[in-house]
């Protein structure tokens, strides 16, 4: 693919991630990846593999599962809706386990991006018809799961 269809591959990847999920999402120019912004609408959590494939599997369980992307590196990105309030406890526990909130305008890339082992993959793709899971939700659910996914 010439570095031109490529980028006309991207852009109408992230046009359609906006039409279908209303996501703020674009090209990164620099990197030529597609990358959602994190907004007030949109948040990120991020969580080493293991513990986010334990955390995918008990909010599935409570039907709760969402688009949670692979990061090449081990990471994988929990997309949830609005940012919730978190207490001094929860921070430190997050903060125990690795776990981190992006800010908002933070970019995080979204498939197709990368290739071979750089490649962004879905771990959980998203579904038109099911809104993003509640912060809290994730949060919960990743706290849940580190009894079985020591750090």
């Amino acid at each position: 693919m010439t570095h031109s269809s490529n980028l006309d591959h991207m852009l109408a990847t992230a046009r359609a991630y906006r039409d279908f999920y209303g996501w703020p999402t674009s090209v990164d120019h620099a990197t030529g990846q597609v990358v959602l912004t994190v907004s007030g609408e949109v948040s990120a959590i991020v969580a080493r593999k293991e513990l986010g494939e334990a955390a995918q599997s008990l909010l599935a369980i409570r039907m709760l599962a969402g688009p949670a992307v692979e990061l090449p590196g081990g990471d994988c990105v929990f997309l949830t809706g609005p940012r919730c309030d978190l207490g001094p406890a929860t921070v430190a526990d997050l903060e125990r386990l690795g776990v981190r909130l992006r800010d908002r305008g933070s970019l995080i890339p979204l498939p197709p991006s990368g290739n071979g082992d750089d490649a962004v993959r879905w771990l959980c793709g998203p579904k038109p018809t099911r809104p993003l899971p509640p912060c809290a939700a994730v949060i919960g659910a990743l706290r849940a799961s580190s009894a079985m996914c020591p750090a």
